[in-house]
């Protein structure tokens, strides 16, 4: 049996086709509840997609399927990290046309609204050996993030540094120094979420 997995193994490295999957987020179940546009409660485990603004959730037996303009907000116990998430249907125009309600996960509250949609991306990575040149394909998560100011429409934020800094420009030096002291990126989730989060708390003191 071992004989024939490292047969396989083998063959898919030399013809290039080594292929690193994981599960993501939005593949599993999660414990959660959803709230419709009428204001009832649906409870069960839920699995939520961003890419189509549709949320399944699973009683028992029965599936019942929801899309963006049939409820308002869900929230899952995420089963993959162990942490809470919260999710709300926004309108937004992406493109030529009306607005439509889309998917949004809420990030950080405040005085700045830090919200995000991801999806899932394949990279194809080259692997170089003395004998023999190969490839592998890896699938990782990937974010757009979008900002809600008060009294102002939702927008995509592009993950440039000035243009953040343009945003809390009441606050430019501070941040600036809280970004260099932490040495945090921009364009990186995590550090985003802590960059608001700064800025909100300043904002907040004032």
């Amino acid at each position: 049996m071992r004989a024939i997995t490292f047969f396989i193994f083998l063959s898919l490295i030399f013809s290039g086709s080594l292929v690193l999957a994981q599960e993501f987020p939005s593949q599993a179940w999660h414990k959660g509840k959803l709230v419709t546009n009428e204001g009832d409660t649906v409870k069960g485990l839920i699995k939520y997609d961003q890419e189509t603004d549709i949320v399944q959730i699973q009683q028992g037996t029965k599936t019942k399927t929801f899309t963006a303009r049939k409820f308002s907000y869900f929230e899952i116990l995420d089963q993959l990290s162990g942490y809470y998430r919260y999710f709300y249907t926004i309108p937004f125009q992406s493109g030529p046309g009306y607005r439509v309600p889309q998917l949004f996960e809420l990030l950080q509250e405040g005085n700045l609204t830090l919200l995000s949609r991801e999806y899932i991306v394949t990279e194809n990575l080259p692997q170089y050996n003395s004998y023999y040149q190969s490839s592998f394909s890896r699938q990782r998560l990937n974010y757009t993030f979008y900002i809600l100011e008060e009294s102002k429409d939702l927008y995509r934020y592009n993950g440039k540094r000035n243009d953040l800094l343009e945003i809390m420009d009441d606050y430019e030096s501070e941040i600036k120094k809280y970004i260099r002291k932490n040495r945090l990126r921009t364009d990186e989730k995590r550090d985003i979420v802590r960059i608001v989060a700064y800025y909100n708390a300043l904002e907040q003191d004032s």
